[in-house]
């Protein structure tokens, strides 16, 4: 396309170009997902979370090797350089790597080795791409879950290891996949009981409540009738204030603090359980989508109940309803991992002991066919337990 300028005009059609390219849309190319869209707008330091000093270590970094490729070229060395971003919520994580993900001049590309959706020729061809297309910035998500994953019967071995309320926001994780900044700061009024729907509208970090996460956090969750019921169990016995916390701290009257409960709770928990000594929040979170994978919900219905989608889209179309397809594919995983815990609180005659790995007998009343599902699903081997 070719423009026919007045030279008197030159200079200020020159800047509208600029703008308009300013402006203009990239994508976030997601192997075997809904690609993501980030503007030049995005490429802004100056909003991440960070210590000012990494800030500005991170930046000098990042864009100083881009400008050094024919260097790496010239001294025959691969030209790419990797970041590990590693930490608790809310210190940067995700801010610092969208910021990357939308410099001008790189192509970016995002892959999740735990989507069970994605093949090796999917994954073959994004890395190409990212050759072909370079520079380009290659997002492995969260690496640790992948060695983290739950299986529904793995899952329910953790609660009744877990004392109250602590147990309480175990079952919420696995049956919403909320982030544990989103559980602690819950109030009763949040809660639709009539219309079985929650709404996430706010987060807490380090004892700093705030706004939730994303602007796609922000939604409608729907709530299953057997979570419910665990729900109004707790209603009746959790320590009461004005704020209407649903799990405040009776010492402090505030939320408690996420990180000594993974610590001292779900970690312990996990070791009992023979599960080994990494099970955290981030694990249930990762566990609720690769459930959602197993009972075969479409990816835009995952994307909206992890709560990546935006809450304008959802409420344009749909209002406060809840959908019905949103609703059953929630129930299917939480009649997943609740199944276990029916069985367990059915039949009490029938005591099993776990042997934990620190050599301790941990007592679960459970029927002898749910031994059969862990022997023959979770892989323990049967001179584990003893009837």
């Amino acid at each position: 396309m070719a423009l026919l300028l007045n030279p008197a005009d030159a200079a200020a059609t020159l800047r509208l170009l600029q703008d308009c390219m300013a402006a203009a849309k990239k994508k976030v190319h997601v192997c075997a997902g809904p690609d993501l869209t980030l503007t030049a707008d995005d490429y802004c330091w100056d909003r991440i979370i960070l210590n000012p000093v990494t800030a500005r270590f991170v930046r000098d970094d990042y864009e100083g090797f881009l400008q050094r490729e024919e260097w790496f070229r010239t001294n025959g060395l691969p030209f790419r350089r990797g970041y590990l971003f590693y930490g608790p919520p809310g210190n940067g994580k995700t801010r610092a790597i969208r910021v990357m993900a939308a410099h001008p001049a790189v192509a970016a590309f995002a892959v999740d080795l735990c989507n069970r959706r994605m093949d090796d020729e999917e994954l073959t061809g994004v890395l190409a791409d990212a050759v072909e297309q370079g520079p380009s910035l290659v997002i492995l998500e969260d690496l640790d879950r992948y060695f983290d994953l739950l299986t529904p019967e793995q899952f329910c071995l953790l609660p009744p290891l877990i004392v109250e309320p602590y147990r309480t926001q175990v079952w919420i994780a696995g049956c919403l996949g909320l982030r544990p900044s989103e559980i602690m700061p819950l109030r009763w009024d949040d809660f639709d009981f009539e219309n079985g729907t929650l709404l996430i509208q706010r987060s807490i970090v380090h004892g700093r409540e705030g706004e939730v996460k994303t602007e796609y956090s922000r939604d409608y969750v729907p709530l299953d009738s057997a979570l419910v019921g665990i729900l109004l169990e707790h209603r009746e016995r959790c320590y009461p204030t004005p704020e209407r916390w649903l799990f405040a701290n009776p010492a402090t009257s505030r939320p408690y603090h996420q990180d000594t409960i993974q610590q001292n709770h779900i970690r312990e928990a996990g070791k009992k359980a023979g599960l080994g000594d990494g099970i955290g929040w981030k694990t249930f979170r990762q566990s609720y989508r690769s459930w959602m994978d197993d009972t075969g919900a479409p990816l835009t219905l995952q994307k909206e109940l992890m709560r990546h989608a935006s809450i304008q889209t959802t409420m344009n179309v749909y209002g406060k309803a809840m959908t019905d397809t949103k609703r059953k594919a929630n129930s299917k995983v939480v009649e997943m991992i609740l199944k276990p815990k029916a069985i367990m609180d059915a039949d009490p005659a029938e005591p099993v002991w776990l042997l934990g790995v620190n050599g301790s007998l941990v007592r679960c009343s459970v029927a002898r066919n749910l031994l059969k599902r862990l022997v023959a699903g979770v892989g323990f081997e049967p001179t584990t337990f003893g009837l």
